[in-house]
């Protein structure tokens, strides 16, 4: 798997998982995303890297809703 060093541990928890989602649920992570609904609602602004990544990789990412914990709090429940 080539591309930037800097999604280097999404592609070791692709490999580690057995391969890749058909879309990933992120956190309002700075590697992600520039601005949330930046062209309006559920319309988010990501970094170019970022989704060249997704494109070549073959996923949907998508951005937890603000201000809920229940969902944050599965994410990292699921990831220990």
């Amino acid at each position: 798997m080539s591309g930037s060093p800097r999604f280097f541990g999404f592609r070791r928890a692709f490999a580690f998982f057995g391969g890749v989602p058909r879309s990933v649920l992120y956190d309002i992570v700075k590697t992600v995303v520039i601005k949330r609904d930046a062209y309006g609602p559920g319309r988010h602004q990501f970094h170019a890297t970022f989704v060249d990544f997704a494109r070549r990789h073959g996923f949907l990412a998508r951005l937890c809703r603000p201000y809920q914990t229940t969902t944050t709090a599965e994410i990292e429940r699921m990831n220990r």
